[in-house]
């Protein structure tokens, strides 16, 4: 017994704390592709840390601070290759969240409020196991803004690379004006040593180096372009301090930056305006669960393992929430660091762990160091980071495969770059919403074909054995409907039903309409609501409404509206087959006699038909209905 309540409270919380399940099957082959991969993300993240932050507003110290964050969800995270950190996107969406005008201790200060109030966010829904929402945000809606503001980041750190400085805006058309205004203020060493700069970013990442210098297979290929950040600023610095490029040509480095962890501290929620600051918050937790859960999901599916949705926004809320203590910005996971974590041989969330370590001893000891770096490096290492977020492909993918998901794409691009990019997120989220309700507004209702089969069933044949031209077949109009129905696309229901009824009454009498609803899995009252109205428009005008093929769920809400024996006919087809099989014969040799009212033809036979009641068939019989017109079968 005892030894059951402990199995019960590890699977507990093994549930909870997810190191416990996998930290037990550890093996020691995998301590090596973990070091390996947590050297390379600690070295990429050591100055695009830094860059980060600069986008973002904030001292660059201020992205190394992400530490206890990557400590909290190599713990709580349930992916093997994620990496938590700061993104470029959220850090461009922190910078526009801050007033004008607002010193360093306010950005510092908002900053820690608003990680703290979108952990808080995060850690609720996963609480809630709201995780499903990630699919509300659709791929083009991520992939337009990611690229217009991939163009943004960029832009913002172009003046850096001329050698001067520019107002902040979130606006790509007015950042581009600011940047060529102010052309003429270019410091020339700044520019040369900008463009030396990318070009050994753009060397180092693209060309075979590995295979040029003969590295052994152990060293991943992958190592030599992810560390090209923090080799490029390791030469910058030797430059700059060897030489006095600061002193002797103005390129402005980065200055002293404080070493060790700053004293843990509360936000202080009280003394903001958290109103000004809800859009911002937001977006931003739109933005970690997107680009987190999309990249988890897609390595998970690479590698063949399973990742829990509400126990992601756990771990990932938990880190913002413990990060705004400890002065870390909000935090998310990196398509790009996540990406080099997985091919350089990464195993479980110990790469993560052994990453942290290496910014937690950069903090503490190698801070100096970095004192003499130039600020452009910083600007071409966030330059060459963004290049690869403009998502070109997707595009001209979506533009041959589908047209709206195309539109939903460029929407969001063009509204990033002109709105911003808080608005811009929001408008593209906008937009894709509406295409998803734009696609349910209108039902499919097919008309099902006739065949001469089924016509021969349903044929009427005059007293004087001629068949009248008058006489129309008393076939049924058989419809089916493959979408959900609800308030939303009822009234257009409704409308495209009349119109199909009074085109197809040009062409013969009609009696009947059968409609198909086996592709209808749910149908709300107002739905409900609607049919009965339209089943009584149809009454007045002698035409029987008829459903076929219900689900369960459907039977019991028509049993529920006083409507199940509408909605109970067996398939379109198992009936058509009964009356070529059983009345066939008898509908070729029955004349219909035009008789006054009340009077009985000796040669009428009902018809009969199954009904469907859940498990059991009950028959029922129909009367026909006679006047002196032509005659017409009614089906109750």
């Amino acid at each position: 017994m005892p030894s059951s309540r402990v199995l019960k409270i590890y699977q507990y919380s093994s549930r909870v704390v997810p190191i416990l399940d996998w930290i037990v099957s550890y093996k020691k082959e995998y301590l090596i592709g973990d070091c390996i991969a947590g050297l390379t993300i600690g070295t990429i993240l050591l100055p695009q840390g830094m860059s980060y932050a600069v986008v973002a507003g904030l001292p660059p110290v201020y992205g190394l601070y992400c530490t206890v964050p990557m400590i909290i969800y190599s713990l709580l995270g349930t992916s093997k290759h994620l990496s938590v950190g700061p993104v470029a996107l959220v850090s461009l969406l922190l910078a526009n969240s801050f007033p004008k005008g607002a010193t360093i201790f306010q950005k510092v200060f908002i900053s820690n409020a608003i990680t703290f109030i979108a952990g808080f966010i995060l850690l609720g829904l996963g609480i809630l196991r709201l995780g499903f929402i990630v699919h509300f945000v659709s791929h083009p809606v991520i992939s337009g803004f990611t690229s217009g503001a991939a163009i943004t980041i960029a832009l913002t750190q172009l003046s850096s690379c001329f050698g001067y400085e520019i107002d902040s805006s979130e606006f790509a058309w007015k950042l581009v004006y600011e940047t060529f205004r102010k052309i003429a203020e270019t410091n020339v060493a700044t520019f040369l040593f900008s463009f030396g700069c990318l070009i050994i970013l753009v060397g180092l990442r693209y060309l075979p180096l590995h295979r040029w210098l003969h590295l052994p297979q152990l060293v991943p290929q992958t190592l030599i372009g992810s560390s090209a950040p923090l080799l490029t600023s390791v030469l910058s610095i030797c430059l700059n301090y060897f030489l006095d490029l600061s002193g002797k040509f103005g390129i402005e480095q980065v200055g002293r930056i404080p070493s060790g962890i700053p004293t843990p501290a509360f936000p202080k929620l009280s003394s903001l305006n958290l109103s000004s600051y809800i859009g911002p918050t937001f977006a931003m937790v739109a933005l970690v669960i997107a680009e987190s859960m999309s990249i988890a999901s897609a390595l998970a599916l690479r590698y063949r393992y399973h990742i829990r949705p509400n126990q992601e926004l756990v771990a990932l809320g938990t880190c913002n929430i413990l990060g705004s203590i400890f002065h870390s910005y909000v935090v998310a996971g990196s398509f790009s660091r996540s990406a080099v974590n997985a091919h350089t041989g990464a195993n479980t969330q110990v790469a993560t762990m052994i990453a942290s370590f290496v910014i937690l001893l950069a903090i503490l000891v190698l801070m100096p160091l970095f004192t003499h770096l130039p600020k452009c490096v910083l600007s071409c290492i966030v330059i060459m980071a963004v290049f690869n977020l403009v998502d070109y492909q997707e595009a001209v993918y979506l533009w041959r495969v589908d047209r709206r998901d195309f539109l939903v794409l460029l929407i969001a691009f063009i509204s990033t770059l002109c709105a911003g990019s808080l608005y811009g997120l929001l408008s593209a989220i906008a937009v894709s919403l509406l295409m998803m309700l734009y696609a349910t507004y209108r039902p499919r209702i097919k008309v099902l074909p006739k065949d001469a089969t089924r016509r021969e069933g349903l044929v009427v044949v005059n007293n004087d054995n001629s068949s009248s031209k008058n006489d129309a077949s008393l076939e049924p109009l058989c419809l089916a409907v493959s979408d959900n129905l609800y308030f939303g696309n009822a009234g257009s229901f409704q409308n495209k039903l009349f119109h199909l009824v009074e085109k197809e009454r040009k062409i013969r009498r009609i009696d009947i309409v059968l409609i198909d609803i086996k592709g209808v899995n749910y149908m709300d009252s107002s739905a409900l609501r609607v049919i009965r109205a339209v089943k009584e428009h149809l009454k007045l005008q002698q035409i029987e409404l008829l459903f076929c093929q219900s689900s369960s769920n459907i039977h019991l809400k028509f049993c529920l509206a006083g409507m199940s024996s509408n909605s109970t006919l067996r398939n379109l087809e198992e009936i058509f087959m009964e009356l070529s099989n059983k009345e066939r014969k008898k509908m070729e040799m029955l004349q219909v006699h035009v008789v006054p009212e009340g009077q009985q033809s000796s040669s009428f036979r009902p018809l009969e038909f199954l009904y469907h009641n859940e498990s059991s068939f009950v028959r029922v019989q129909n009367n026909m209905k006679r006047s002196t017109s032509a005659p017409q079968f009614s089906w109750r």
